[in-house]
């Protein structure tokens, strides 16, 4: 297997000293005496955060978990100001915030307030989109129409791929087209290179599946495309799913899978300890590997986070991590390499 090369940290780190403060610093301190003596309770507060601006999409991808359990679309979008209250809670400790989930995150209005809150509360910014609506975005809230605003511009951008190929590319993205994506996202890069900005990063990201293994596979096809785009990184992952009918989206070679339960479940997790999600009604998650909701830790509507952090539902599943009882939303989690077979 070739090993993952892509750090972010050697990406951003010119970037750190806008988010170094000495609240964070003692954070990740604590943190540390987590990692060393894992407890139920968690001396510090979470580092990093994924928050959901939508669970709605434009597409229906057939693999993706919120399409197959039917929960697509059911949740409402986050207001502007609970998303601003959210942030607000969290920006003393947390520095990373991942603006995505299961949802396209361009479909919620408040998206460029997002951004700008976030970046404004000095948080290392990520936006994951399949870039069918970028263009609608493009002038709204990252240009501003022919002057760069790079204080609307998250810090990186990956973008969902999966296929170079036309006919492909619909079966894996139901609802998009290829060529709209490439229009896309050569016009964002033009637009960002001509600003002379410097963000975000721009990303496209492939997951191994069985049609699209073959044109994955070698990487030259995906070094062309990703040349063509004007992208500056590329990435590609492992399948991962918990679900029914995997073999149906299971790469043909059994080295191009990621390895099912065992092995992904002997070292004791940190993201109940360093990280957490919020999904767009307020519920909280322990890990974006929670499809079903099956672990609520609570919701913010109704609890702030300093409640909901060390309350009893989080701190039974930290035990149940430490005793070595796995929960079921662990079993076939890529762990700490995200699943990530190959990247740039």
């Amino acid at each position: 297997m070739i090993k993952r090369t892509f750090t972010e940290v050697n990406r951003l780190k010119w970037r750190f000293a806008r988010i170094i403060s000495l609240p964070r610093i003692f954070n990740f301190l604590l943190y540390l005496i987590d990692r060393i003596f894992p407890a139920p309770r968690a001396k510090a507060r979470p580092m990093a955060v994924m928050i959901e601006p939508t669970n709605k999409c434009n597409l229906r991808c057939p693999m993706c978990p919120a399409v197959i359990e039917g929960t697509l679309g059911m949740r409402p979008d986050m207001t502007a100001d609970f998303f601003s209250s959210v942030v607000g809670s969290l920006s003393s400790h947390a520095f990373y915030l991942a603006l995505w989930n299961y949802g396209e995150p361009l479909m919620n209005k408040n998206i460029e307030h997002m951004i700008k809150c976030a970046v404004d509360k000095k948080f290392l910014v990520e936006m994951h989109t399949n870039a069918q609506l970028l263009d609608k975005l493009t002038e709204k809230a990252f240009f501003n129409g022919n002057t760069g605003v790079s204080g609307y511009l998250p810090d990186k951008m990956s973008i969902s791929v999966d296929s170079i190929n036309e006919e492909t590319y619909r079966y894996y993205r139901k609802g998009g087209e290829l060529s709209i994506l490439k229009n896309n996202v050569r016009d964002f890069i033009l637009r960002r290179n001509t600003f002379k900005l410097s963000k975000p990063w721009v990303s496209v990201q492939f997951i191994l599946m069985k049609n699209n293994a073959d044109e994955i596979e070698g990487t030259s096809s995906i070094k062309a495309f990703a040349k063509d785009l004007g992208v500056d990184d590329y990435v590609i992952k492992y399948f991962s799913y918990r679900g029914d009918n995997l073999e149906e989206y299971l790469p043909t070679k059994k080295n191009l899978r990621l390895k099912q339960g065992g092995k992904n479940t002997r070292k004791l997790c940190t993201r109940p300890w360093n990280s957490t999600v919020v999904l767009s009604d307020g519920t909280v998650l322990p890990c974006c590997y929670d499809y079903s909701n099956e672990w609520p830790m609570g919701n913010l509507n109704t609890k702030s986070f300093s409640e909901i952090w060390n309350d009893v539902p989080y701190s039974e599943f930290r035990a149940s991590l430490i005793s070595g009882k796995v929960p079921k939303i662990c079993i076939n989690c890529p762990g700490k390499s995200f699943g990530t077979l190959f990247s740039k």
